[in-house]
């Protein structure tokens, strides 16, 4: 069975929130470059991190948004 590209989006949203909360922000890094890249907007990108830092705290929440900053900037610079 095919997956709707909406739902692939929406599940890799949602993994990678999972892997902020547990501050696996190595692992965080590679699926956020990887949404930036198949097309995720920066709003949706931030949504999923505001919820990371309301429910499990700020530090993780903080430290994802500072990976998803960096990679942006990465790909605006072409790096």
């Amino acid at each position: 069975m095919e997956e709707a590209d909406e739902v692939r989006g929406d599940r890799g949203l949602l993994v990678q929130a999972v892997t902020a909360a547990l501050g696996r922000i190595e692992e965080f890094r590679v699926r956020a470059g990887t949404a930036l890249r198949t097309g995720v907007t920066g709003a949706e990108a931030d949504e999923p991190l505001f919820r990371v830092a309301a429910c499990c705290g700020v530090p993780a929440g903080g430290a994802a948004r500072r990976v998803v900053k960096n990679v942006r900037a990465g790909r605006e610079t072409g790096e």
